[in-house]
């Protein structure tokens, strides 16, 4: 079905599991590893910690590349609209979304720091997509960006880190208050 064998396939899951995208269950196989309510404010509440970290370190270290690389994430995320005309969340919409999030702490010199926060953008990935595709679709996504933006560039870590804190807790919050509105494949 794949046009692949069994081997490759098993090591692609197994590679899942490790990232707890997937559940192996003994004799039964693989599955898609639930969400939940618990799980979304975990992965938030360790994104906040994490990156806030990483973004107070890159305004410390960071230089006017750092600073141009920002603002050019920030004004590639503006120019495209968060949803399709089909009313899905827009897959370029989201790559520049991650692009802009990762240019907020790419100054900061810790790469293990770095590869933590990225685990957790990718774990908050699943529940963004509940979020905005279920419940949350009138958002001001480009004025939460902005302010992020222009208090980071301005070297204002607390404004900063506080506005992308508030922005992370704010689609967390928002998706576990209308948990019974998701619609989760089982």
């Amino acid at each position: 079905m794949y046009g692949s064998g069994q081997s490759p396939l098993r090591e692609a899951l197994m590679r899942l599991a490790s990232e707890q995208l997937v559940v192996l269950e003994d004799h039964k196989g693989f599955r898609v590893a639930p969400v939940s309510p618990e799980e979304a404010l975990d992965i938030a509440n360790s994104r906040c910690e994490l990156e806030g970290l990483a973004v107070r370190m890159a305004i410390a270290s960071g230089d006017d590349q750092w600073e141009s690389n920002i603002i050019a994430r920030f004004h590639e995320l503006s120019k495209r609209a968060t949803y399709g005309a089909d009313g899905k969340l827009d897959p370029e919409w989201e790559r520049r979304h991650d692009a802009f999030h990762q240019a907020l702490y790419g100054a900061c010199q810790l790469r293990s720091l770095i590869a933590f926060c990225q685990i957790l953008a990718e774990r908050a990935y699943r529940y963004r997509h509940l979020l905005l595709e279920n419940v949350d679709s009138t958002r001001d996504h480009r004025g939460e960006h902005e302010a992020i933006q222009k208090a980071i560039v301005n070297r204002d870590a607390d404004t900063g880190v506080g506005l992308l804190q508030q922005h992370y807790r704010r689609t967390v919050e928002t998706l576990v208050a209308n948990w019974k509105d998701v619609r989760v494949a089982e």
